[in-house]
């Protein structure tokens, strides 16, 4: 049975990813991922579901739950560590 990760973004990361996607300086990829962090975010109540998401984005499940490895960390760290962050 496959794990899931829940991506919990704080407001200052969901800015910081709007940024660049607003900005459009970004090579394609980082726009795209951060596209994808933003729709896995679950702060706002939401749940989507990684092939939706994949389809939404054009790309494979398998990078949605790969990316939301990426945020899951970031978010327990925020958790476990606030003074680092």
């Amino acid at each position: 049975m496959a794990q899931t990760m829940r991506v919990y973004l704080s407001e200052t990361e969901r800015a910081n990813l709007q940024a660049r996607i607003n900005k459009g300086i970004h090579r394609a990829p980082v726009l795209t991922r951060a596209r994808i962090l933003l729709l896995a975010d679950r702060s706002d109540g939401e749940w989507r579901r990684n092939y939706k998401i994949a389809k939404s984005r054009q790309c494979s499940p398998d990078t949605v739950r790969r990316l939301e490895r990426v945020g899951h960390y970031l978010g327990s760290r925020r958790q476990a560590h606030p003074a680092s962050y």
